[in-house]
Parts: C-alpha cells; structure tokens; sequence
C-alpha cells in the first residue's frame, strides 16, 4: 500500500458516523440500557397508543410510554431525583453528582437538612407561614397550585378542567385523560411489564402481575387447601 492509499485509510477509520435524522440518537447510556434484541434486523416503526406518536422499535415506545403513567423509575441514589431513561440518569450523575458528597438542601434558617428540594420548601413554611394558593371561595391556603386546584374541585365543586369528547367525564390533568380514553373507549391496555411484555389496564393490575409472576408473591392463602392469591 502506497503512503497517500495508507493515510487515507488511517482518515476514513477516523470517521465518526453521526445519526440519521430518523432515528433517535443515542448516548452510550441508551444502548447499555436497550436491550440487544431490539437493536437487531430492520426497525419496524410503532405506535403509542395514547397520544398515536411512532418511534422506531419497542424499546423507545416503552421509555415514552413512561410519560402518559408517570413512572419514572431510575433514581439517583445521592439526591432522590428520578429520571424516564437510565441514560438522564447517567448523565445527571456525571454533571451534578459523581465524585461529590452526598447532595442536601439546608435550610437557611435552623440549618436543618433534607434529600429533596421539595422536602425544603415545605419545611419553610413552618418558618414564613408563606402559603402562596390562596382559596377564592373560604380560608384555606396551600403552598402549590395543584393542590388549590385539587381543593377547588372536592370541596367547592369546581369542574375539572380536562372533558372527556366521547363520555364527558372530566379530569383534573390531561393525563388521566388520556387514560382513560384509550382504556375505556379504545380497550387498549396502557401499562406494560418490562419482563415479559404482559399489558394490564391499570397500574395496580401491573403491580399485581409483577408480584405474581416475576417475584413469586402470594400473599393471601386460603385456608382449607393453602392455594396462594395475589
């Protein structure tokens, strides 16, 4: 091989493929955590059924199904922060808590600490008695907006803000909504186990499913022939 044929080769090897703009670029992080099967053969787009977004494979559609159920079950062990994806995880380590003591929020007053910024705002107002969310309609105050919402709603009968087109049942987050449209009207099954791909209608019936099947747990027997329940 001549030297321009070798530089050229050393130049080529040097490349560094970027990500088609069809495809989700992913961080070292999101390979380790998506699992080798679902990076094989040709992507096959799927549909959330929720709100009718595509993605490539399987594995995205589960991380974005997090979203519509709230779960976010990576948590950084340091400073309770919980994340959709191992990767945000990963990285949130890398930025704000690797090689450092463990994160908490002093209060500036009696110096008392607590894991999660959250737990420190509530503890203020036994020092200010701030309650910002005030109740229009009696004494009541509340330090987020949620729950003024919340209050409004159960005890002064305020309606929820998110109607439902086909049943007119109301909810208070677009969310719930958006469950309950694609189980009660569509009969899709929203919550998906990690394990085995079991779909259940309800987070608690994917609970149950996951202590029955994958962790063995049958809390209740019967006492004539200890038959074991979940």
């Amino acid at each position: 091989m001549s030297e321009p044929e070798a530089v050229l080769t050393r130049r080529k090897s040097n490349v560094i493929r970027k990500p088609c703009a069809a495809e989700p670029a992913l961080s070292a992080g999101s390979l380790a955590a998506e699992p080798a099967e679902n990076r094989k053969g040709t992507a096959v787009p799927v549909e959330c059924p929720t709100c009718h977004k595509k993605f490539l494979s399987k594995y995205y559609l589960k991380v974005h199904n997090r979203k519509h159920t709230g779960e976010k079950p990576f948590e950084c062990p340091k400073c309770g922060k919980c994340y959709f994806r191992k990767e945000n995880l990963l990285e949130h380590e890398a930025r704000n808590c690797m090689n450092r003591s463990e994160q908490v929020f002093t209060c500036s007053v009696c110096q008392e600490t607590f894991r999660r910024r959250m737990e420190l705002r509530v503890h203020m107002v036994s020092h200010t008695g701030e309650m910002p969310y005030k109740c229009s309609s009696c004494s009541q105050q509340f330090m987020q907006k949620k729950d003024l919402q919340s209050h409004m709603i159960k005890l002064h009968g305020a309606p929820k803000p998110h109607a439902c087109p086909t049943c007119a049942k109301c909810f208070l987050s677009r969310t719930e909504l958006q469950l309950h449209e694609a189980f009660k009207h569509r009969g899709e099954k929203l919550f998906v186990c990690e394990e085995c791909g079991h779909r259940a209608s309800s987070r608690n019936g994917l609970q149950m499913h996951i202590k029955a099947k994958h962790r063995n747990e049958r809390p209740h027997v019967c006492e004539f022939c200890s038959h074991a329940f979940t």
